[in-house]
C-alpha cells in the first residue's frame, strides 16, 4: 500500500524533493520513518544534545533558500537555538545533488553518524534527498523529513515540542 502512496505522490508531484531518491525504495524509507512518530514519544534529559542535522548540497537552491532566507528556515532556527543550548544544528553538505554523500562530508565528530549501523547503507540513502532533515538524541534518529515544507510544518514544529518535554 504504501509503495502506492509513494508513487502515486511522486506521480502527482506532492513529493518533488523524494523524487530525488535513488529509487522508489529509497523513497519508500523516507515515508516510512516519517511513519515512526518515535519524536513525539522522548523527552531529552538534562543536558543531553539534541542534533539537527540538514543534508544539504551545493548546487541545490532550495537548501541555498533554506540557509539564506531572512524571514524562514535557519534565520527562524537560530534565535531559537540562542534559548536552547542543548540543540545543535549541523549540516552535511556534499558536492552536488547528484553526488553521493561521503565520509568526509560529515565533521570529525560526528563520525560516528556516518558508521552507525541505525544509519547504515541499507538504511540511509548515500544519495538522500535534500534539503533533508534529522533530529537525533544521543546516538539515535527520532525523526526524519525532507524539504522545506517539511521543515516548517512538521520538523521544527516537533523539535519545539521536544524541547518542551526535556527532563532537567
Amino acid at each position: 500500500m504504501k509503495r502506492i502512496l509513494v508513487a502515486a505522490l511522486l506521480a502527482v508531484g506532492a513529493l518533488p524533493a523524494l523524487t530525488q531518491a535513488q529509487d522508489a525504495s529509497q523513497a519508500m524509507a523516507m515515508v516510512a520513518k516519517n511513519d515512526d512518530w518515535t519524536i513525539d514519544k522522548v523527552s531529552p534529559a538534562g543536558r543531553e544534545e539534541v542534533l539537527v542535522v540538514m543534508h544539504s548540497a551545493r548546487d541545490c537552491g532550495y537548501c541555498r533558500a533554506w540557509n539564506e532566507s531572512p524571514t524562514a528556515g535557519r534565520s527562524q532556527l537560530e534565535p531559537w537555538l540562542k534559548n536552547h543550548p542543548n540543540v545543535r544544528l549541523v549540516i552535511i553538505e556534499r558536492e552536488k545533488i547528484a553526488k553521493p554523500e561521503i565520509a568526509e562530508n560529515y565533521p570529525v565528530e560526528l563520525a560516528w553518524l556516518w558508521n552507525d549501523k541505525q544509519l547504515s547503507t541499507e538504511k540511509r540513502a548515500t544519495r538522500p534527498p535534500v534539503p533533508a532533515f534529522e533530529v537525533i538524541v544521543g546516538k539515535t534518529m527520532l525523526f526524519r523529513d525532507v524539504g522545506t515544507d517539511g521543515w516548517e510544518e512538521t520538523v521544527f514544529p516537533k523539535l519545539k515540542a521536544l524541547e518542551s518535554r526535556r527532563k532537567v
